[in-house]
C-alpha cells in the first residue's frame, strides 16, 4: 500500500551481493576483524569450508522461526557493505585532489542504512497473513522499520532527534498560488531540523500504519439512501442531506449501509486519503458528503470551514444518544476536520493506540500550518494596501488559533505520556505494550530512546521478539553514532540475544556474526560457553566454521583450548553412547579433543591438548582409556602434520617429544599385557602330554613357546625404551604441566622398572620349567648353551642387569623411587640372584647362603 515499501527487496540484494566477498573482511570497528582464509584451507575430512551464502528477501510467507535468518543476513549484508565504503571514504580523504567521491559515498552510505531498514520491515511484512496477524507483535514490529525508514530518509537528525530544532521562516514564497504550495516552501526552507516537518513525517508514517485497519467500501449505489427515499416517496414526505437530524429516521438496510460508509470516510481520513474519501461519497450518492468532509484542500475559506466543522462535531455530539453510531462517527471525522483534540480523543471511534498518535500529531501538523498561513496572511495584509483580499477571515484565524492555543507547548514527550495515562482502557493498554514504548521513545527523541535501550527489560510474552528487535536496532544505531550507548548496553543486548539464539539448535548458525560484535574477551568467553555443550560432529563442524569465517584469525583456536580446558577440568558427561570400560566424564574429556582436528593448522594445539589429557589419564591409572584415546579418537598424522603448521617450532617440539614418551609407556604397557596374556595361555597347557603323547600337540606348545618369546621380546625392548629415553622420561616440564609430569615420572618409572622386573623373572621361571619337564633339555634345540633365550639363565641375567640401570644417573630412574619401593626393588633382585646360582648348581642354596 505504499510506494517507498515496494517489493523489489529480492533485486535490490541481488545487486548488493554482487559486489561482496559476503564472508570477507569486518563490517565496522565494532565487529570484529575477520580474516580471508587461504583457498586450501579445507577441513581434514576432506568437507571443504562453506564460503559463500546467497540469499534473497522475496514475498514468499516467512514462517516465524526463519525470522532470524533473514535478520542475520540483512545486518551481514549492512555491516559488510559499510565497512567497504568506510575503507572507500578513508582512502578518499588520504587522496590529494579534490572531488565528489566523499559526497558519493555519503549517499551510498545512506542508500544502504535505508535498504537494510527496508529489509527488516520487509521481513515482518512476509509473516503478515491476515488482518489479525497485521495487530500482532509483526505487525507492530513492521510499522516500527517503516518509521525508522521514513525518518532516516529525511535525514540523520529526524531520526536520532534531540528536540533542539527550529523552524524558520524567513523565505516564504509569496508566490504561493494555493495553500499546499505556501505549506511546501514553509517546509523546506528551514535551515535547521525542522521540527514540524519531522512530525508531518510521523503523520505520514501512521497514516500508513492505520491503513491496515481501513475497511472496504459498501457496495455502489447511484442513489442515497435508496430505502428512506422509497419511504418517504410512498408518504409524500421531503428527503434532504439533513434528514437524519430531522424527525425522518433512515429506513431498511440504509442505518447500516450509511454506517460502513462512514467507517470507510473514517478510515480514510485516518490514512490521508482525501481524495478516495471523496470518490467514495460521490459512488454512494451523496457528492454533498465529499464536499463537506474535503474542505482542508486548497480551500481559501480554510478557517471559516474548520469553524463549521467544529459545529458539526459538537452538534452530532448532541445527537449521539438518538443516532447511535452514525452521530458518533460523523463526530469523530468532524472533530478531526476541526481540530477539537479533546472531543476527538474521547470518542469511542477513536479508541487505538495508533489513531490516539494520529489525532495528536495531526492536531499538530495542523496547528502548526495553521500559524504559518496566519503569519503568512499578515504579512500579505501589511503589503497589500489598498487591494484587501477577496475574502479576509482575520477574525476566524484568529478564534481558530486561540482555540488550538494548547497545541503550541505540546511536545513530543507530551504526547506518549498522555496515551499512557488515557481514560480508555484499550488506549492505555496498548500505550504500555513494550513495542509501543520503543516506537514512542523513538518518536520523542533520542535522548529518551538511549535511555530506553540502556534499561529495557523485555516482557516474557515478546521476550524473543522484542529482544531481536532491541539489539538490531542498538547495532544500527551505533554504526550512525558510535558513542550512542555504551559498549556495556550494546553488550549486554548482544549477549541476552545470543542467549535465546543458543537456545534454539536451528538457530544455532547465526551465532556467530552477533558474538563477533562482543569486544574481544567477550567473543571467546560467549562463543566457548555457546559450543561447550556440543558433542554432535556435525554442530561442531558447523559452529567452527562460522567462527572461522567471523572471528579474527586464530580466536576460533583460542575459542577452543578454552573449551577443551574447561570439560578437562570438570566432571561433565557425554551424551553420546558409552564404551565399555570407560565412564561417561573420561569420554567427554577424550571427545574434547576432537574440536581440534577439524582443520590441520590447528593440530599443534590438538597435541598439546592430548598431551594434557592423557597425562591426567595416566595419573589416575586409567590406561584402557588413554589407548582408546589414541586407537580409535586422535588422528593417526597428528605428529607428521603438526610439524608441519606450527609456527613455533621449539614449542611444538617439545609437545610432540612429551606425547611420544607418553605413547612409549602406553604401547609398553600393551606390550607386557600382550606378554602375560600369552604366558598365561601357556601355563594352561600340559607340557608332559603335550610334548610325550602326540607330536602335533608337540608342535603347538613349541609355536605356543615361540610366540612366548616374541612377546616377552617386544614387551622388554618398549620398556627398556622407557626406562632409557633420550634425556630422560617426562623431565622437561613448567608449572602445572611441569608438576604432572613430575607425578607421572614418579609413578611411570617405577612400574616400567619393575613391570620389566617381572617379565624378565618370570620368563627366567617359565623357561627353566620347560626345560625340567624337558629333562633338563631345550625345547627347541639340545645343543643350546645358557645364553639361550630358552633357558632360565638367559632372562636372570637380564633382570639382575637392571639394578645398574636404576642406579645409572643419565637416566634419572632412581630418585623417582620411594623408600618403600627401592627396598621392595632390592629384595627381587636378591631372589633373582639366587634363581641364577641355582641354575649354576646351586640349587640346594638357602636365601641367608646366597
Amino acid at each position: 500500500e505504499d510506494e517507498t515499501f515496494t517489493d523489489d527487496a529480492a533485486a535490490a540484494y541481488a545487486a548488493i551481493t554482487s559486489q561482496l566477498d559476503l564472508w570477507g573482511s569486518p563490517s565496522n570497528k565494532n565487529l570484529a576483524k575477520y580474516d580471508n582464509r587461504e583457498s586450501n584451507d579445507m577441513m581434514v575430512d576432506g568437507v571443504e569450508e562453506d564460503d559463500t551464502e546467497t540469499f534473497a528477501i522475496t514475498d514468499k510467507p516467512l514462517m516465524h522461526d526463519e525470522s532470524m535468518e533473514g535478520y542475520h543476513d540483512a545486518l551481514l549484508v549492512y555491516l559488510q557493505k559499510r565497512r567497504l565504503l568506510e575503507e572507500r571514504l578513508k582512502f578518499s580523504k588520504e587522496g590529494t585532489t579534490e572531488n565528489n567521491e566523499e559526497k558519493l559515498i555519503h549517499s551510498e552510505m545512506k542508500e544502504n542504512e535505508l535498504e537494510f531498514l527496508k529489509s527488516l520491515s520487509t521481513l515482518c511484512r512476509r509473516r503478515i497473513r491476515d488482518d489479525e496477524t497485521a495487530k500482532s507483535f509483526d505487525g507492530k514490529e513492521m510499522d516500527f522499520w517503516k518509521l525508522m525508514y521514513l525518518l532516516r530518509e529525511k535525514g540523520k537528525e529526524y531520526l536520532l532527534f534531540d528536540n533542539k530544532g527550529k523552524v524558520s521562516y524567513r523565505a516564504l514564497n509569496l508566490k504561493a498560488n494555493t495553500t499546499n504550495e505556501l505549506i511546501m516552501s514553509l517546509t523546506f526552507s528551514s535551515q535547521d531540523v525542522n521540527v514540524h516537518l519531522r512530525r508531518v513525517t510521523i503523520l505520514e508514517w501512521i497514516n500508513s500504519a492505520l491503513s491496515y485497519s481501513t475497511l472496504l467500501p459498501p457496495p455502489r449505489r447511484d442513489k442515497m439512501w435508496p430505502y428512506t427515499l422509497k419511504y418517504l416517496q410512498n408518504k409524500s414526505g421531503v428527503l434532504d442531506p439533513d434528514a437524519p437530524l430531522k424527525a425522518t429516521p433512515l429506513r431498511g438496510t440504509d442505518v447500516q449501509d450509511e454506517i460502513e460508509l462512514l467507517k470507510g470516510c473514517l478510515c480514510l481520513l485516518q490514512t490521508g486519503k482525501f481524495s478516495e474519501m471523496s470518490d467514495l461519497c460521490r459512488k454512494a450518492g451523496q457528492p454533498w458528503r465529499s464536499a463537506s468532509l474535503c474542505g482542508l484542500e486548497d480551500n481559501e475559506h480554510r478557517f471559516l470551514y474548520k469553524k463549521m466543522c467544529l459545529k458539526l462535531a459538537e452538534a452530532t455530539a448532541e445527537r449521539s444518544k438518538e443516532l447511535g453510531d452514525i452521530s458518533m462517527i460523523e463526530n469523530a471525522i468532524y472533530a478531526i476536520l476541526g481540530n477539537d483534540l479533546d472531543n476527538a480523543l474521547k470518542n469511542p471511534m477513536l479508541g487505538s493506540w495508533e489513531q490516539g498518535v494520529f489525532i495528536y500529531f495531526w492536531n499538530l501538523t495542523e496547528r502548526w500550518k495553521d500559524e504559518a498561513l496566519v503569519k503568512f496572511n499578515t504579512k500579505r495584509r501589511r503589503i497589500a494596501g489598498m487591494f484587501p483580499f477577496k475574502a479576509d477571515e482575520e477574525k476566524e484565524e484568529r478564534d481558530h488559533l486561540d482555540f488550538t492555543a494548547k497545541l503550541v507547548k505540546v511536545m513530543e514527550g507530551d504526547v506518549f505520556e498522555v496515551l499512557m495515562d488515557s481514560p480508555s482502557e484499550q488506549v492505555k493498554k496498548e500505550a504500555n505494550e513494550d513495542i509501543r514504548i520503543i516506537m514512542s521513545a523513538l518518536m520523542t527523541g533520542k535522548e529518551v530512546l538511549k535511555d530506553c535501550l540502556k534499561s529495557y527489560i523485555p516482557s516474557e510474552e515478546d521476550e524473543v521478539d522484542l529482544t531481536r528487535l532491541l539489539t538490531h536496532l542498538a547495532l544500527y544505531i551505533s554504526t550512525l553514532e558510535p558513542d550512542f550507548l555504551l559498549e556495556h548496553d550494546i553488550n549486554s543486548l548482544l549477549s541476552t540475544y545470543i542467549s535465546i539464539l543458543a537456545s534454539q539448535p536451528h538457530n544455532w548458525r547465526y551465532i556467530a556474526l552477533y558474538t563477533s560484535i562482543l569486544p574481544y574477551g567477550k567473543i571467546v568467553s560467549t562463543y566457548s560457553d555457546f559450543i561447550l555443550p556440543m558433542e554432535s560432529k556435525r554442530d561442531r563442524k558447523m559452529a567452527l566454521q562460522k567462527a572461522r569465517q567471523f572471528f579474527a584469525k586464530g580466536v576460533d583456536t583460542v575459542i577452543l583450548n578454552r573449551v577443551i580446558n574447561t570439560i578437562l577440568d570438570s566432571d561433565l558427561v557425554s551424551t553420546l553412547s558409552l564404551v565399555p570400560g570407560i565412564s561417561s566424564s573420561t569420554l567427554r574429556k577424550m571427545n574434547s579433543i576432537s574440536w581440534l582436528t577439524f582443520y590441520h593448522e590447528q593440530y599443534p594445539d590438538a597435541v598439546y591438548a592430548a598431551n594434557t589429557l592423557l597425562r591426567r589419564l595416566l595419573l589416575t591409572s586409567e590406561l584402557y582409556p588413554a589407548k582408546y584415546f589414541l586407537q580409535n579418537i586422535f588422528p593417526d598424522d597428528v605428529i607428521e602434520v603438526a610439524r608441519n603448521e606450527t609456527n613455533n617450532i621449539e614449542e611444538t617440539n617439545k609437545a610432540i617429544e612429551e606425547f611420544e614418551a607418553i605413547c612409549i609407556f602406553l604401547q609398553a604397557h600393551a606390550a607386557y599385557e600382550a606378554w602375560r596374556k600369552s604366558v598365561s595361555l601357556l601355563s594352561k597347557k600340559k607340557a608332559k602330554e603335550s610334548i610325550f603323547e602326540e607330536k602335533t600337540k608337540l608342535q603347538k606348545f613349541k609355536r605356543a613357546v615361540r610366540e612366548v618369546l616374541e612377546n616377552a621380546k617386544e614387551a622388554e625392548d618398549k620398556l627398556m625404551a622407557l626406562l632409557i629415553f633420550p634425556g630422560g622420561w617426562m623431565t622437561d616440564g613448567e608449572g602445572q604441566r611441569g608438576n604432572e609430569m613430575a607425578d607421572l615420572r614418579a609413578s611411570c618409572l617405577p612400574e616400567g622398572v619393575f613391570l620389566l622386573c617381572m617379565l624378565l623373572d618370570s620368563m627366567g621361571d617359565e623357561m627353566e620349567k620347560i626345560v625340567k619337564e624337558n629333562n633338563g633339555k631345550s625345547l627347541v634345540n639340545e645343543d643350546d648353551g645358557d645364553d639361550s633365550p630358552l633357558r632360565g639363565e638367559y632372562w636372570y641375567k637380564k633382570a639382575l642387569g637392571l639394578a645398574d640401570l636404576v642406579a645409572r644417573e643419565e637416566y634419572c630412574l632412581h630418585p623417582t623411587f620411594t623408600r618403600v619401593q627401592m627396598e621392595t626393588f632390592l629384595s627381587r633382585m636378591s631372589e633373582t640372584s639366587i634363581k641364577l646360582l641355582a641354575c649354576n648348581g646351586g640349587a640346594n642354596l638357602t636365601l641367608a647362603e646366597a
